[in-house]
């Protein structure tokens, strides 16, 4: 009866620290899942391309009315840039 009570505490322990290690995972990865989220933010946000086109529009680069090919049309670096210059905000 003893070694029972005795093998069954340790048995517990051991899942108890199973169970905090694997806690201590998943919490390390959310935390990691959270900064690569976080500077692909930014880093999409850095790589913003502003274009003010020949009706006046600011047109950012992912959007299907931006053209690249057109080097005579202004570029900005935010949208804010683009209305000082008189551009028109897209909708």
């Amino acid at each position: 009866m003893h070694h029972t009570v005795k093998n069954t505490i340790v048995f517990l322990f051991f899942i108890l620290m199973s169970v905090a290690g694997y806690s201590d995972q998943t919490t390390h990865n959310a935390n990691e899942d959270t900064r690569h989220y976080t500077q692909k933010v930014f880093r999409s946000q850095a790589e913003l391309v502003i274009q003010k086109s020949i009706k006046g529009d600011c047109i950012a680069s992912h959007h299907s009315d931006f053209n690249a090919t057109d080097l005579s049309l202004k570029l900005y670096s935010s949208v804010d840039d683009c209305l000082k210059a008189g551009g028109r905000a897209n909708k």
